[in-house]
């Protein structure tokens, strides 16, 4: 379970960054996400394992080959959609701080309380993790 949560992770990330740098319209990105799901489903947790690190690997070799404007840019349209949810999300404080920051540091705290909230929802129980899901709603 606990690998399956860290995996839809990485891959809501890797589809969130693929439709921001694809200009996908909201229903392209939609099906592809789904066609994704689908795809990762008939995967052996082996096959989906190499799978993201292939993808987080393209992503950051697709990263370091941009220019510093083209990387600004990325992370700007990046960070957008990460800030209306994090508006929902954070303390009033965390978020004074977080509007603070440059893109590309935004793009890193969210990774980061992305990381602290998988590890907090492995540490809670199926009923807990269900309640807290739908508490976040």
């Amino acid at each position: 379970m606990k690998k399956t949560i860290l995996l839809f992770a990485s891959v809501s990330f890797l589809s969130v960054s693929a439709a921001a740098e694809a200009k996908l319209e909201k229903g392209d990105f939609e099906q592809k996400r789904a066609e994704m799901r689908d795809k990762m489903r008939d995967m052996s947790l082996e096959e989906r394992q190499a799978f993201v690190e292939k993808k987080k690997a393209e992503m950051k070799a697709k990263i370091d080959a941009m220019t510093s404007e083209e990387r600004q840019e990325f992370f700007q349209k990046v960070t957008t959609r990460m800030m209306e949810k994090a508006s929902k999300h954070l303390d009033k404080d965390e978020l004074t701080k977080v509007e603070s920051l440059s893109a590309e540091e935004k793009f890193n705290f969210f990774r980061e309380k992305r990381k602290e909230m998988h590890e907090k929802l492995m540490n809670m129980s199926p009923e807990e993790r269900e309640a807290f899901k739908q508490k976040r709603k």
